[in-house]
């Protein structure tokens, strides 16, 4: 080991990286808490194959201890603060590109590390959603956005927001290649398998898109209507004993065990909420049942294809089980609009 690397790995914690310094060309980002790793996990598996040189940097402890243990051979780096993050990144001679995994007011730091002007700044996210987070002003801050279809784009020109300076790059959902190539079963009332996907409550009111507050009562109804197994993906802001006191038989929660992409070819019926969980499921080519919240005054980040085109919306329980019975009755009579969503949301054509 060379001497520049053996300090370089000495300084900082004690990291050690499996390759020389020199070799590194990408650093993927994250200043988020233990979250981080789910939001790598969607996107590691590609970088390894792709063969790039790439180093992962973690400004929280606890979320570098979790991907240390999942991926002891990952060249992971824990950064304390700015100083030491610029002493850092300024070390890699022939970084190209830093990726950033969500968009979070602390991704500012890296871009200030960077003294290589010529570095590009890439914004490629964990999921694709009409939340409002998906588009806004502190975006500018990239060089860069990679959406996987147009619909990314296009909520961006919806809010009027400049983009003189971003490119946006369609490069479809990598993740999802596997599950779009499954052959589509239909639905019906002979085994009904219900996967929940939930998101969290949000920070303000305006992002409160869950539908947790009334799906605990509905829930049990459906699965005794229906006689379906339920399986329940919490969000990982969610906390896992909120249906502690639920009576559902056959059934199974999750927050981090497994991932949605895993979860998907389980089931055949499909309760959303306003999250990238739709696009995720949209994949499967199966009813999606959406909730939309009737009395909260949320905002939202919109492209060119409305819901109702594509899912199959409710705001309460006699709405819900009124759309299911006739899906369940094999009149899914949105299995086009799903096609017409994988290509604008997903950009099927580029797998």
């Amino acid at each position: 080991m060379n001497s520049l690397l053996y300090r370089f790995n000495k300084l900082f914690n004690n990291v050690r990286l499996n390759e020389d310094i020199e070799n590194i060309e990408l650093i993927i980002f994250s200043a988020e808490n233990e979250i981080a790793l789910s939001h790598l996990n969607m996107w590691l598996p590609f970088l390894i194959e792709s063969k790039v040189h790439f180093v992962c940097i973690c400004t929280n402890y606890k979320a570098f201890i979790k991907i240390k243990i999942c991926y002891p051979t990952l060249n992971v780096i824990y950064v304390k603060n700015k100083d030491s993050l610029s002493l850092i990144v300024n070390r890699f001679s022939n970084l190209k590109a830093c990726l950033y995994l969500s968009n979070i007011g602390k991704n500012i730091n890296m871009i200030d590390a960077v003294n290589q002007f010529e570095i590009k700044h890439i914004f490629i996210g964990h999921g694709d959603s009409d939340k409002s987070a998906s588009a806004h002003k502190f975006f500018r801050i990239y060089d860069e956005i990679w959406t996987a279809g147009e619909a990314g784009k296009d909520r961006f020109l919806n809010k009027k927001i400049l983009l003189k300076h971003l490119i946006f790059k369609s490069v479809g959902n990598p993740r999802l290649k596997s599950l779009l190539q499954l052959n589509f079963k239909k639905t019906n009332k002979q085994s009904i398998n219900i996967l929940y996907l939930p998101t969290w409550t949000g920070v303000y009111k305006e992002q409160d898109y869950s539908s947790l507050s009334i799906m605990k009562s509905i829930l049990a109804e459906l699965q005794l209507r229906f006689s379906a197994q339920i399986i329940i993906k919490f969000h990982p802001r969610t906390e896992k004993d909120f249906f502690k006191d639920l009576n559902l038989k056959n059934s199974q929660l999750y927050i981090f065990e497994k991932s949605i992409s895993e979860l998907l070819p389980e089931s055949n019926i499909y309760i959303c909420d306003i999250s990238a969980s739709v696009s995720e499921a949209l994949a499967m080519d199966r009813p999606i049942f959406l909730y939309i919240p009737k009395n909260k005054n949320i905002d939202m980040a919109k492209s060119n294809m409305e819901y109702k085109n594509y899912t199959y919306t409710f705001s309460d329980k006699s709405e819900l089980i009124s759309k299911m019975e006739e899906v369940l009755n094999e009149n899914d009579y949105l299995k086009e609009g799903r096609a017409l969503a994988r290509q604008y949301i997903l950009g099927e054509k580029k797998y």
